[in-house]
């Protein structure tokens, strides 16, 4: 990524507090290959949105998933236009200022051409097995969601994860086939997951319009 200067503005936080640290073990990958990661501090909308060269601008509502790109109903606007893309820039840059740089330690922090280093404070990524595991399960996961939707063109190197990704999964459905049971418990258990982040989200918002009914 030499002479690229990449930044990513995420949130710092999310609707459903166990999804937190899957979404943080994605940094890693990032942050090794150059791109400067920083977590907002602020309020969060729906939209989401890109700048490129100070000319290209997107705006819109498409995550980068498979479920937005097969299922979702998403808008985005796409507008190449300089006086447009300098004040997406503008803004951009101005929210940065609100938000907190995630490095993996000051001695490889990426610093872009004309800007100074200084010691302010920042956050740094820690690293660990399950973030490790966590971040292979999402490299794996957009290879595969890659080579189903046909969205970007692959590496070679992608070719031995497909493969041992396939014949796992031959081996799965074998082995599923004759114990049905032992795919039953992993399903029981994920429902069960996604029951409790629902119920947590619902209870979250039930209490909110509560408050805002309740007078003051």
């Amino acid at each position: 990524m030499d002479g690229v200067d990449v930044r990513l503005l995420v949130p710092n936080g999310t609707d459903i507090p166990i999804l937190r640290p899957l979404s943080k073990a994605g940094y890693r990958p990032l942050l090794e290959a150059g791109v400067r990661v920083f977590e907002w501090e602020g309020t969060m909308l729906h939209a989401k949105t890109a700048v490129a060269d100070g000319r290209w601008g997107r705006v819109g509502s498409t995550n980068l998933n498979i479920a937005s790109w097969l299922s979702n109903c998403e808008l985005d606007a796409m507008v190449e236009n300089e006086p447009f893309g300098h004040e997406m820039e503008e803004m951009y840059l101005q929210d940065l200022k609100n938000a907190t740089e995630i490095v993996l330690d000051m001695k490889h922090r990426v610093i872009a051409p004309g800007e100074l280093r200084h010691s302010s404070p920042v956050l740094t990524s820690g690293g660990g097995s399950t973030g490790r595991a966590a971040a292979g399960a999402i490299r794996i996961g957009n290879a595969i969601g890659a080579a189903f939707t046909d969205r970007r063109v692959m590496e070679p190197v992608e070719a031995r994860m497909l493969i041992t990704c396939g014949f796992v999964s031959t081996a799965l459905a074998i082995l599923f086939a004759f114990f049905p049971r032992l795919l039953a418990y992993p399903l029981a258990a994920l429902f069960l997951w996604i029951a409790l982040a629902l119920l947590y989200r619902g209870y979250k918002l039930h209490r909110l319009g509560k408050q805002k009914t309740e007078p003051q």
